[in-house]
């Protein structure tokens, strides 16, 4: 009887889902029926609202609404649109998730620790937090991208901050030394043998070109221009790679 009773509930649980497989896998519809691609539009705009109020994590979580959305209804939007949603949720991502400790203090910390002490502790407090940069880039003298003005410094030493391995800037002219503003994720600070170097994570680079997202940086006619560049590199020369 067990084995009886126990055969008849499985049938009753293959035959249910069987039913409700079509209902679980059918796109499920904007909320209060809204078409998909108006939904996404207002997101958007609910998060360029949100961060131009400075209030990051909600941008966020707007952004990221929309690009779920538009993930999920790809048919719903035009390519256009659909790059548009990433990049407002790339740059509301780094804003979010902003340091707020100066790399300064951050590499002063890892000098004065044990190595054993530091990495967890690095981990647990920076790790995946963010850097926003506003300054011009070069070569340096082995022919990497660098930041020509800001820097970190231990003593008498200059901290390499690596932003040459992140793959946005990669691709990008730096002749004549052009003003770039991108945000970019901690992934490792540390002495190693040629000196101390700050690393980021290589596929957390964002290009900024929403003037709303880079409210933090004081907007004038300069950075408007900037933003357009950096909106022209996106196509011209990242989305090829």
């Amino acid at each position: 009887m067990p084995l009886l009773a126990g055969a008849a509930t499985l049938a009753l649980v293959v035959g249910a889902f069987v039913v409700l497989l079509p209902m679980l896998t059918r796109p499920r519809p904007a909320p209060e029926g809204r078409p998909a691609d108006e939904e996404v539009r207002r997101l958007q705009a609910s998060a360029r609202r949100a961060l131009a109020e400075g209030k990051y994590r909600q941008a966020l979580r707007d952004a990221d609404a929309a690009k779920e959305l538009s993930d999920r209804r790809p048919d719903a939007l035009t390519r256009d649109e659909r790059r548009d949603v990433v990049q407002l949720w790339r740059q509301s991502d780094v804003l979010a998730r902003l340091l707020d400790v100066p790399l300064q203090e951050i590499v002063k910390q890892a000098s004065l620790a044990p190595e054993d002490d530091w990495q967890p502790r690095f981990r647990e407090l920076y790790q995946g937090r963010a850097v926003l940069f506003d300054d011009r880039l070069r070569y340096d003298v082995v022919g990497r991208a660098a930041l020509h003005t800001y820097e970190v410094r231990l003593g008498d030493e200059r901290v390499r901050l690596a932003v040459d391995e992140l793959k946005v800037l990669r691709p990008l002219p730096l002749e004549p030394t052009p003003r770039v503003l991108f945000g970019a994720r901690l992934a490792q600070v540390g002495r190693e043998p040629g000196g101390w170097v700050v690393r980021f994570d290589p596929d957390s680079g964002v290009l900024f070109t929403d003037p709303d997202a880079a409210l933090c940086v004081p907007l004038d006619d300069e950075l408007r221009t900037v933003l357009e560049r950096q909106a022209e590199w996106l196509k011209k020369y990242v989305e090829e790679q």
